[in-house]
């Protein structure tokens, strides 16, 4: 089984499906193991989760020793430096057998729950339970609930260019900037004084700014963010205070 995210820009594509390639005969060769895939890293980030390697297993496998979540700089740059750390690309490959049984192992209400859903699947109340059952899943990542305690995790290095596109500033990586250092993913939008600001828009609205530095803005039909970009990982609870205060709105 494998695990991909959508929101990767990955090149070249060749060395990309390798590394995928790898994973699987990593997963089969090593059945109690859960594989994740490694960035070698080309600069210090406090964006992106880390993953540091332990004995190499094989050519581009390694144990895993530890998974840290979004460093300090101080931390990153240490990382970086040691060579021991790759970014952790939320990408995995695991025998589906092995996955259940860490989850019943971790996540022992979610096992259950997951179990009753499939054995309902070729039944008339598939629905039924789905409805039932799955919005009451604990919302946590993989990473927290499973990876992370697992007896037995292996990384593959993947060697490719890699963006992940998770956050607005990651917009950058893929949108050229004018001359003042301002992105611009939307219909129409002038600037007057302003720099290194993203602007996001999918809607025909024109979006001006006056003397204004590094901010995101986005806009959307039913709601507008504002916020400095070294504020953009604050995101997530933002829209849990939205929720708490205006319910599903505005979601």
């Amino acid at each position: 089984m494998g695990v991909f995210t959508a929101d990767h820009i990955i090149t070249p594509m060749d060395r990309f499906c390798a590394a995928v390639n790898k994973a699987f005969e990593t997963a089969e060769r090593f059945p109690d193991a859960l594989v994740t895939m490694g960035i070698r890293p080309i600069r210090p980030d406090t964006n992106y989760g880390y993953v540091r390697r332990g004995e190499r297993v094989c050519d581009g496998v390694f144990e895993v020793r530890k998974f840290t979540e979004k460093p300090n700089m101080a931390k990153a740059v240490k990382y970086i430096s040691s060579g021991e750390y790759y970014w952790n690309s939320g990408m995995f490959a695991w025998r589906a057998s092995t996955i259940l049984s860490e989850l019943q192992r971790h996540l022992p209400q979610s096992h259950a729950s997951i179990c009753e859903i499939a054995a309902a699947w070729d039944k008339d109340e598939r629905q039924q339970k789905l409805e039932a059952l799955y919005p009451k899943l604990m919302k946590i990542s993989i990473d927290f609930a499973v990876m992370e305690q697992a007896k037995h995790v292996l990384v593959v290095e993947m060697e490719c260019q890699w963006v992940d596109v998770g956050s607005w500033p990651a917009i950058e990586a893929v949108i050229h900037p004018d001359a003042d250092g301002n992105v611009a993913a939307c219909h129409g939008v002038i600037h007057l004084g302003s720099r290194g600001n993203i602007v996001v828009s999918e809607h025909k609205h024109l979006i001006a700014t006056i003397g204004v530095d590094d901010l995101v803005i986005v806009h959307a039909p039913d709601a507008t963010l504002v916020c400095n970009r070294r504020d953009a990982q604050s995101i997530k609870e933002l829209v849990d205070n939205v929720e708490s205060e205006f319910g599903k709105e505005y979601l």
